[in-house]
Formats: structure tokens, sequence, C-alpha cells
């Protein structure tokens, strides 16, 4: 029970990272269009933020294909998520910072599911 509301708290807690960065992208280009930053600097923090959205939703992916019943407990399920992070960043060139937010909201969301169910 854990492991599956943990996993769907994180994919909520994914979808709100990808929000954040499409508003990151809005206000570049923002500052783009009143001229406060360079054509240059606008296309490379743009390319950036597009790979990290596009890291964000094959993490996703992954997720989803995750059967919640194969992990026993909530720590087993975080060493894989964690497993596969890495995998993602080394062998398929994900972003470095998508690894970051993931565990970052993976981490505040652990007392919450622990804590739900006691």
């Amino acid at each position: 029970m854990q492991t599956t509301r943990l996993l769907r708290l994180l994919d909520a807690e994914l979808l709100d990272a990808e929000e954040d960065i499409r508003d990151l992208e809005l206000t570049l280009s923002r500052r783009f269009a009143s001229m406060e930053i360079t054509p240059y600097v606008y296309q490379e923090n743009s390319a950036v933020l597009e790979w990290e959205l596009h890291g964000l939703a094959r993490v996703r992916s992954v997720l989803h294909a995750v059967q919640p019943s194969e992990y026993a407990e909530t720590t087993d399920l975080v060493a894989a998520i964690h497993e596969m992070l890495r995998d993602q960043v080394d062998h398929h060139g994900m972003p470095g910072a998508v690894e970051s937010i993931v565990r970052r909201r993976l981490t505040r969301l652990l007392p919450l599911v622990a804590e739900g169910c006691e």
C-alpha cells in the first residue's frame, strides 16, 4: 500500500516539477522579448529546460511501468528508483538536474507516506 501511494505522490510531484519548468520557460521568453537576455542565452537556456522536461517525462514513463507489489518496503522501492535515476543519467544522457529534482521530491514525500500508514 505504501509503495503504491509513494509512486502516485511522486508522479504528482513530477508533474508539478514539469509545470515549474514551464513557468521558467515563460519567464525566459518574457525576458528575451523585453531584450533583457541575448538570443544566445535564450536559446541555450531554452534547450536546457526542454531537455529537463524530456528527462522528467522519461522518468515518469519508467515509473509508470514499476509494479509497486514487487516491493515489500518503501525503502526497497526508493533504492530501485535511485538506481533507475542513476541509469538514466549515466547511460541515457538525461540531465543531472532531473536526478536532483526527483531525489529531492522523493525525500520530501517519504515522511508523508510513512505518516499516512500509522
